[in-house]
């Protein structure tokens, strides 16, 4: 469920029960989620609010698997610094055929969704 549209993704919330290991910041158990509602009145566990470098990163990791960096919104809402430090990075992997750039989007291809995890981890 959306909170609100900061970039052109909706900031999400997660709610309920996790199937992660360790259960850090949600709730283990669907039993302790509906007993917190009952005596709080919630199941916030908690959250957390991101600095300007850190919503570029999300931006980067939601949009690459998603609809792709959208240039234009991207530059507008956090400058040119990420396509100038990734550059030789970017025409590298658009000349490998993982990404496709138009005037508009970065998107990664069919082959480049296979190793979108390998490209955002070597995006600085």
């Amino acid at each position: 469920m959306g909170l609100r549209d900061i970039w052109g993704i909706v900031v999400s919330t997660m709610f309920g029960t996790t199937p992660e290991l360790g259960c850090s910041g949600s709730f283990c158990h669907l039993k302790m989620y509906i007993e917190n509602i009952k005596r709080k009145k919630t199941a916030v566990r908690s959250f957390e609010i991101l600095n300007i470098n850190e919503l570029e990163q999300e931006y980067i990791m939601l949009a690459m698997r998603s609809k792709g960096i959208n240039i234009k919104e991207f530059i507008n809402k956090f400058g040119e610094d990420f396509f100038i430090r990734n550059k030789n990075h970017l025409d590298e992997i658009v000349s490998k055929g993982y990404l496709i750039q138009t005037d508009e989007f970065f998107r990664l291809t069919q082959k480049g969704f296979l190793v979108c995890d390998e490209i955002l981890i070597n995006l600085k």
